[in-house]
């Protein structure tokens, strides 16, 4: 059976314990979510091995990723200047890579940019370097998520820099969801290399999610739609990942 197959079957059990009044419900539900977690990882392959020859100096623990969430950053790295070293971690589902000591210009940013912001990740430059982020699967990732007009969203937490409230009232405000009426929250996001702010009512946290990315190509959608995020309770939320694809 697929990983996709044995998400959706713990989903399941979990929408089912959350509907017990079991008083060790929540903390069930929160030993299948960490199952879940663990289950994403399986068939995943090693960064440490995959990066062997794109550096002189390789400072990579155990960090493991999807093969395409591979494959996508083995090509931005390629694209780059050359790199003396690079260094990876991983935090649950979320990898970070250190290019270090390499400069980018305007067009190798776009391009690399362009490209994380297709796996939910971002990229940031500074004095000595550039960092990539990502998450290590788009089948169950950090997810950040938020309401407006009776309508929950979801976006990558990794491209997630914060949230503020809007102390002076504002009648609405246009954004990449469209206009959204008296907001109360503004969404900061890094997405590739490119900042962008979203407007909320309420802003809800951050959930590990399942993701679902397969939407019938004959339904239309807006651009920013990349699939659906469900929650351990199957809540469903809009996955919104802007510049994901071509607008």
């Amino acid at each position: 059976m697929d990983r996709a197959h044995n998400l959706n079957r713990m989903q399941i059990a979990r929408s089912l314990v959350t509907k017990t009044d079991n008083w060790n419900a929540v903390e069930l539900d929160f030993l299948l979510g960490r199952e879940q977690d663990e289950l994403t990882k399986a068939g995943q392959q090693s960064l440490r091995h995959v990066f062997e020859n794109l550096t002189d100096e390789l400072l990579i623990d155990e960090v493991y990723a999807d093969p395409e969430i591979v494959q996508q950053l083995v090509t931005i790295i390629s694209i780059l200047p050359p790199c003396p070293s690079i260094f990876a971690v991983q935090q649950d589902l979320m990898i970070f890579i250190d290019l270090d000591h390499i400069a980018l210009s305007d067009e190798h940013l776009l391009a690399a940019g362009k490209m994380m912001a297709e796996i939910g990740g971002s990229l940031e430059t500074h004095h000595e370097g550039v960092r990539l982020s990502c998450p290590s699967s788009l089948l169950r990732m950090p997810m950040v998520f938020f309401g407006r007009h009776g309508q929950n969203y979801a976006v990558s937490a990794i491209q997630y820099l914060g949230e503020e409230a809007i102390n002076k009232p504002v009648d609405s405000k246009v954004d990449a969801l469209g206009e959204i009426l008296h907001p109360a929250r503004m969404i900061n996001l890094l997405v590739g290399n490119q900042h962008y702010s979203i407007y909320a009512h309420e802003f809800l946290g951050v959930q590990n999610m399942n993701i679902h990315l397969n939407i019938p190509k004959l339904v239309e959608r807006p651009y920013w739609l990349a699939g659906v995020a469900l929650d351990g309770m199957n809540n469903v939320y809009p996955w919104v990942a802007l510049d994901r694809f071509t607008k």
